[in-house]
């Protein structure tokens, strides 16, 4: 496994242009109820994920609505986001972050942490928030997550590669990137910026 830094990280995922199977593994804080919750913004959770990058959502729900009912015309359409702008397929820049947006295919392993020990699923479940996924109308909906390019530990795409969060991006460097409007070309942008 080789050692990346988040420049390099940024720098392979522009490289992949069109849909590519990834796996991570991340580090994130699950969206909980807040109301009588104990364990509220003290739980991590480390995952092993298989996703797909750069999927396009609204052809992948109608494809499977067509999968489950052949009889039907699948008329779908994906909703505009809630917070944060694509600055390309995949990455997306909200506010002093940047994102990672993938098609989940399978979660290989889940463990949830509290003041860093392990800690079961089933005394958390009462305050986790599920995600809502009837618009798709599916019996196996399709799962799409964004996850902050810091909460990436390590990440398997066409190599294995460890990330070291020494730093995240040059404080002035990261100001320029997003404070840029959304239709700008984000690899050149990278490329004449950090050298690459």
């Amino acid at each position: 496994m080789k050692n990346i830094n988040s420049r390099q990280l940024l720098d392979l995922l522009l490289s992949v242009k069109s849909a590519c199977p990834v796996s991570l593994i991340t580090k994130t804080q699950p969206k909980m109820l807040k109301k009588n919750n104990p364990y509220f913004n003290k739980i991590w959770k480390i995952s092993k994920i298989n996703a797909m990058l750069n999927a396009n959502y609204e052809l992948g729900v109608c494809n499977k609505k067509l999968k489950e009912n052949p009889y039907t015309w699948p008329n779908f359409r994906s909703m505009a986001r809630k917070w944060g702008i694509h600055a390309n397929k995949s990455l997306i820049r909200h506010g002093n972050n940047l994102y990672v947006q993938v098609q989940i295919l399978k979660i290989l392993w889940s463990n949830y942490y509290f003041n860093n020990k392990l800690i079961d699923i089933s005394i958390l479940e009462p305050f986790l928030i599920k995600s809502n996924l009837n618009r798709q109308q599916l019996d196996n909906p399709i799962i799409i997550r964004d996850y902050a390019l810091s909460s990436i530990k390590q990440i398997n795409l066409n190599g294995e590669y460890k990330i070291k969060w020494g730093h995240i991006f040059e404080p002035k460097l990261l100001k320029q990137f997003v404070t840029l409007k959304p239709q700008f070309d984000l690899s050149k942008f990278v490329q004449n910026k950090l050298n690459i």
